[in-house]
């Protein structure tokens, strides 16, 4: 800061900040987190309509997911990311996508 009497001393001229500006719209941890839910509530919704895309959502949200549905007392709901869940482990396991998946359908609708 310069003292505004001082008429020698030339203006010092600071080099931008690194990284992202501020925006001032900085959201918390936990306003992130529930935008992420209600993203991954909707892809589910889409998920049900076309079970190829079940494949695609995060196996984190398909247990929350299949909490609710259990919860919520919808046994057909659960049974569809239980299958997917099932599909994933044994993926893991052996390296193969199983013939029963939903994985199989998925390339099926992209021919």
């Amino acid at each position: 800061m310069r003292d505004p009497a001082d008429t020698v001393t030339a203006e010092l001229v600071l080099p931008a900040k690194r990284g992202r500006p501020p925006t001032g719209q900085a959201k918390t941890a936990a306003q992130r987190k529930r935008d992420q839910r209600f993203r991954d509530r909707h892809e589910l919704s889409a998920a049900f309509d076309d079970p190829a895309k079940m494949v695609d959502m995060p196996t984190s949200s398909l247990c929350d997911a299949l909490a609710v549905y259990v919860s919520r007392g919808h046994p057909a709901l659960a049974g569809h990311i239980m299958a997917e869940l099932a599909r994933r482990s044994v993926a893991n396991v052996t390296g193969k996508t199983p013939a029963w998946s939903c994985a199989n359908t998925k390339a099926k609708h992209s021919m």
